[in-house]
């Protein structure tokens, strides 16, 4: 279980009283507008989860900790880690590097951690900014709104370059995000489906895949 200061009833009457962006939502990323129900242009699909405290990992067992901080190594640019989310792929697809799983979108060169942590941020009076995926040179970011516990927006990806490979790959575009709120934050799930560090990964550099 990983560790939010304050949780329990307390995180309940914070988040229905101060807080009504937090919370476990289903999601969907998307090629085109879309439904959650709408597996056509779906290419991953799963949960996200938004807490308002930033999130305590140490007591977690090693070989999830060492994961979790793995692919979180980039996204504290922003500030501290406090959401967490799990994809799977729809119309996407899983690959591994160094022992680790990604998920990639199709035409994409950029790649998705099919669990893992986050930095989110409220933007007044009803949205948010998230970040997804981030390593030295890629990233996928989301900006969306939520009303009535219904989450949509746009997540944008972006892989760096210069001449002729950041022609290529510079702006890869944007995806369609939707979503709906399911209750108060749960984050045992991300905990239970995070993949764990293989040792031949820990020993190798803890850089993300290079795009």
């Amino acid at each position: 279980m990983i560790g939010v200061p304050g949780a329990g009833l307390a995180c309940r009457e914070i988040e229905q009283e101060r807080f009504p962006l937090t919370g476990t939502y289903v999601v969907a990323l998307c090629q085109g507008e879309c439904e959650l129900d709408d597996s056509s242009r779906t290419l991953f699909a799963g949960r996200l989860t938004l807490v308002d405290t930033p999130l305590v990992i140490a007591h977690l067992p090693e070989a999830k900790r060492s994961y979790l901080e793995l692919t979180s190594l980039f996204k504290t640019v922003s500030g501290p880690l406090n959401g967490c989310f799990e994809f799977y792929p729809v119309r996407a697809t899983r690959v591994d590097f160094h022992g680790l799983p990604y998920l990639r979108a199709p035409g994409a060169s950029t790649w998705l951690d099919p669990v893992g942590l986050t930095h989110w941020e409220a933007r007044p009076p009803d949205s948010i900014t998230l970040t997804l995926y981030r390593s030295a040179d890629a990233s996928h970011d989301i900006l969306a709104r939520i009303v009535n516990g219904r989450l949509e927006g746009r997540g944008s990806w972006f892989a760096a370059g210069d001449g002729a490979e950041r022609e290529r790959e510079g702006d890869l575009g944007s995806d369609f995000v939707i979503g709906r709120r399911i209750g108060p934050p749960d984050l045992d799930s991300c905990i239970r489906n995070s993949p764990e560090l293989p040792s031949r990964a820990s020993q190798s550099s803890s850089t993300a895949p290079q795009n």
